[in-house]
């Protein structure tokens, strides 16, 4: 395959992990209880996945992107600034040069979901200008960083027997 069909096929598998991200973010929440508002979704594991599969920079893109539109359409606009920052910091935690299902983009989930509790408290304290506020939302992002890297870590196991995805892997490198 040419650099210029490889570039073409990583974009196009790029819009398509933003699409499916942005799909899983906005029609399959759970609204937070309690605190500033927001919402928990699944939309973590794609981007982990996504993250594990598409070379770094169409990692990224995909992962800012889908959910920052996702956070738009929701209702949380004020919200997709500190999205797109947040999730593409996630991205840039995983490495698609190895197995998604290896040691290395396990122990990556674990410093994404970190990011994530982290992103979204500062992200909070801004907003709320407090820094006592955002510790009740910190819980959720929490639970919703670990469901995600559980079904991650569920998916990417699943994946990596299919002969498609591991094709697919291989084309996008």
């Amino acid at each position: 395959m040419s650099n210029s069909a490889k570039k073409y096929k990583r974009m196009a598998v790029a819009a398509l992990a933003a699409a499916l991200i942005f799909l899983v973010v906005a029609f399959l929440q759970i609204p937070f209880p309690i605190g500033q508002g927001g919402y928990i979704n699944i939309g973590d594991a794609f981007i982990f996945l996504f993250a594990t599969l598409l070379p770094l920079p169409y990692a990224v893109a995909a992962a800012a992107v889908g959910p920052a539109l996702a956070d738009v359409a929701s209702g949380y606009a004020v919200y997709a600034p500190f999205t797109l920052l947040i999730k593409a910091a996630m991205a840039f935690c995983f490495d698609s040069r190895r197995k998604g299902f290896g040691a290395r983009n396990l122990l990556a989930s674990g410093a994404a979901v970190a990011i994530l509790v982290v992103g979204y408290y500062l992200a909070d304290a801004v907003l709320a200008r407090s820094f006592i506020v955002p510790l009740a939302a910190a819980p959720f992002n929490l639970i919703q960083g670990a469901v995600s890297a559980a079904l991650f870590a569920g998916l990417s196991y699943i994946l990596e027997k299919s002969a498609f995805y591991n094709e697919l892997k291989e084309d996008l490198r």
